[in-house]
């Protein structure tokens, strides 16, 4: 998608500075606690489906309603601790 086609592009510009301080904060929490490993994937999803969801709200509560359930569904396989800590830093 091109700037200025629906603004898609602008909000994958400001999404890649937050997936990748949670890919480093991520790669942290794995080493460190190999008994709670997290597949990027579900934090990836969390962090995305919560962006959506934050952003959704300013515009349509049923997109953010849908947002919301993905970011709960992704959010209960994640550790509380990695949880908090990438939503801390963002």
């Amino acid at each position: 998608m091109r700037q200025g086609e629906g603004g898609g592009s602008m909000d994958e510009v400001e999404v890649f500075p937050a997936l990748r301080l949670a890919s480093m904060i991520l790669d942290d929490w794995n080493t460190n606690h190999p008994e709670e490993w997290t597949p990027w994937e579900w934090l990836e999803e969390a962090v995305l489906a919560r962006r959506r969801w934050k952003r959704a709200g300013r515009r349509s509560p049923a997109l953010a309603a849908r947002n919301y359930q993905r970011y709960q569904e992704f959010a209960a396989k994640i550790p509380e601790g990695l949880l908090n800590k990438v939503i801390s830093d963002q």
